[in-house]
C-alpha cells in the first residue's frame, strides 16, 4: 500500500498500486482546521501570511503497521501527529511532536529535528500506542 496526502485537504489516502484503488480517510483533529480559501486576487504576500497562520499536512510515514501524518501548525506553534492503523482508522490525534518530524529509522522509530545555533539536533522516538478504555465499562 502507498499512503499519501493531498494538502491542504485534511485527508489521508491509501492507494493499492496493484489495482489503483484509492480510499480516503478524514484526519480528525480538535486543533487543526482546514486551510481557508484565499480571497480571489490575493497577492503573494497575502497568501504567504495565510500559510503562516494555517495548519498544513507535512509528511506521511509508515511505521510498523501504522501510518503517521505530521501536521505543521501555524508559524511558531510546532507540529501535531495523527496516527492511523493499516485499515485507515484514526487511532491517535493531536499528538504534540517534540520538534519537526523529518523521517524514520530502519527500525521504525520516528526522527525529529530541532534547529540549533549552527546545526540541527536530531532526536529519535519510538511510536508507542496505548489502548484507552471507554467510559462505557471498558468496551
Amino acid at each position: 500500500m502507498v499512503w499519501t496526502v493531498d494538502a491542504p485537504v485534511l485527508k489521508v489516502a491509501r492507494i493499492d498500486p496493484r489495482t489503483g484503488k484509492e480510499q480516503s480517510f478524514p484526519i480528525r483533529s480538535a486543533v487543526a482546521k482546514p486551510f481557508p480559501r484565499p480571497e480571489e486576487g490575493a497577492d503573494a504576500s497575502e497568501l504567504s501570511a495565510l500559510l503562516d497562520k494555517s495548519y498544513l499536512l507535512d509528511q506521511v510515514l509508515a511505521v510498523g503497521g501504522n501510518v503517521v501524518v505530521s501536521i505543521r501548525g501555524p508559524k511558531g506553534t510546532g507540529w501535531l501527529l495523527a496516527v492511523f492503523d493499516g485499515q485507515g482508522r484514526q487511532i491517535g490525534m493531536d499528538i504534540k511532536a517534540p520538534s519537526m518530524p523529518v523521517g524514520k529509522t530502519r527500525d521504525g522509530n520516528l526522527l525529529f529535528a530541532a534547529p540549533g545555533k549552527e546545526s540541527f539536533e536530531l532526536a529519535e522516538s519510538a511510536l508507542s500506542l496505548t489502548a484507552v478504555a471507554s467510559a462505557q465499562g471498558g468496551h
